[in-house]
């Protein structure tokens, strides 16, 4: 049964998917600060998306690129804490707004998480390190994931735009020349086969009764790293250089 539900209200983790209605808006950020804050948003809501997801349960969210790309790791790491990433797919710029130019408008990502079972080991860190990546028109800063295991999860060609705003050039993605629901159907297949093949099955809530569950306080941690935001990470990193440019 889906349930549209706010994250403002105390919902136990009982679950079997959360899809996480993120963020967004028309603003065009001009600023690095402006993208810091998205970032600092769309991690704010996918923490409040895993607290709420069954262990074992699959948690769906299309957030900013820079989660995945950002030079700082910490994030990526909490997410590695309590979870398994099935699958990332990166979106083009105008993926939802085709109307836009591509000089005001970002990629975007598709993650697919799954809840780890207490006591389970991690089973995917591919997702943890940014490396520069030459792409056509210049260099950009972006995740191993889609660099050096699955460049077939990009759906469409990379390469530069020159900003709108700041007169300097930044990664992006462009359509491919095949239909998008065509090409994500493709990558999101190949996700479920990866998935079944590491094991990455998911653990409905309903197969448990309720006396089995998690006590409430099994849930605490990442629902406490939720509310005091990703701000504040137990782990730091850094494999590079974190003043790289946001290309």
């Amino acid at each position: 049964m889906l349930r549209p539900r706010s994250f403002s209200d105390d919902d136990p983790a009982m679950h079997d998917v959360v899809i996480a209605n993120v963020l967004w808006s028309d603003l065009h950020y001009r600023s690095v600060y402006g993208r810091a804050r998205l970032l600092q948003i769309h991690a704010q809501y996918l923490l409040s998306a895993i607290g709420r997801t069954f262990p074992g349960g699959i948690t769906a969210a299309v957030v900013t690129r820079q989660v995945l790309d950002d030079p700082e790791p910490a994030f990526r790491e909490l997410l590695l804490d309590n979870c398994d990433l099935l699958g990332a797919v990166r979106l083009p710029a105008t993926a939802f707004r085709p109307d836009l130019a591509p000089e005001v408008a970002a990629p975007s990502d598709l993650l697919l998480l799954r809840r780890r079972l207490p006591g389970e080991l991690a089973n995917s860190a591919r997702f943890l390190d940014v490396t520069p990546t030459t792409v056509p028109g210049g260099v950009a800063h972006v995740n191993e994931y889609f660099v050096n295991f699955f460049p077939e999860h990009v759906v469409g060609t990379t390469g530069v735009v020159t900003d709108a705003d700041l007169e300097l050039t930044r990664y992006t993605v462009h359509g491919a020349d095949e239909p998008f629901d065509v090409v994500l159907h493709h990558v999101l297949s190949r996700i479920v086969r990866h998935s079944l093949a590491e094991g990455l099955t998911a653990v409905s809530a309903s197969w448990h009764p309720p006396e089995a569950r998690l006590a409430p306080e099994a849930d605490r941690p990442v629902r406490a790293q939720a509310a005091k935001g990703p701000s504040s990470p137990t782990t730091t990193r850094r494999t590079g250089p974190t003043d790289a440019p946001d290309l």
